[in-house]
């Protein structure tokens, strides 16, 4: 526990200086003269992401992001609750981009950690648990779409180009999404081509009183590939799975 707090406040410390595939909601927001830091804590039912899940048990999920311009600089943090010491619920990712009107590039570093490997951090041999990828994602009034390719990592199959898209309905409040990985790769978690990541989202907020309230999100997802879903420790093969999610 104590491995993985000092973990957190060392990416809250890297990002002071300086997403995810899917947006980010800013819970409390700092401005100042030279940009703007936003923050948000979220808790899950699971951590899924690219239709893949990780561990067993609610995920507790942070973010704390500089912004400037079109420039940003990010940390994302997922921890399992479900007191796990192996497999990647456990995972941090730092980004840095710029957006230019409707289109963002993205560098990201996602680093798979368990209790015991948290000094690996710096590790970044050909043994490293750094997967490093470059992201293009467009985003219009009301659909998305990215690209994503992991351009390092330690001897993995990093053929794999992910691509997503995705089309939100404002007044309904709901968001449909589709993703799909060309090959076998180490960091998307999968043995074959295919579609890996089809969903619906909904989103609601729980009103507490006239001044709070709390967004809610349930997420429906399908991955049609699960059969060649690596078969790792914490990584599930789930066909269906259903999150939800609370940010507070």
């Amino acid at each position: 526990m104590k491995k993985s707090l000092i973990l957190v406040l060392m990416c809250f410390a890297l990002m002071a200086r300086a997403q995810s595939d899917s947006a980010v909601v800013a819970v409390d927001t700092v401005r100042t003269d030279s940009g703007r830091v936003d923050l948000n804590l979220s808790l899950f039912s699971r951590y899924v992401w690219r239709g893949v899940q990780f561990g067993t048990g609610p995920s507790v999920q942070a973010q704390i992001a500089y912004l400037n311009g079109g420039f940003t600089a990010a940390c994302y943090v997922a921890k399992s609750t479900y007191g796990g010491s192996t497999g990647y619920p456990n995972t941090s990712n730092i980004m840095v981009g710029y957006r230019y009107r409707s289109v963002s590039l993205f560098v990201d570093d996602y680093f798979f950690y368990d209790e015991d490997n948290l000094d690996r951090y710096l590790d970044w041999s050909d043994t490293t648990l750094h997967y490093t990828e470059a992201r293009i994602r467009y985003d219009g009034s009301r659909c998305y779409a990215l690209a994503a390719y992991n351009v390092y990592a330690a001897k993995a199959a990093n053929k794999g180009l992910y691509i997503e898209g995705g089309y939100r309905f404002p007044d309904h409040a709901i968001s449909l999404f589709a993703g799909y990985v060309f090959d076998d790769s180490d960091l998307n978690f999968a043995t074959s081509a295919g579609m890996t990541n089809i969903g619906i989202t909904k989103e609601k907020k729980l009103r507490i009183n006239d001044n709070f309230s709390l967004p809610l999100t349930g997420t429906l997802v399908v991955n049609p590939n699960y059969k060649h879903v690596v078969d790792a420790p914490g990584v599930g093969r789930n066909f269906l799975t259903l999150v939800v999610g609370v940010t507070i």
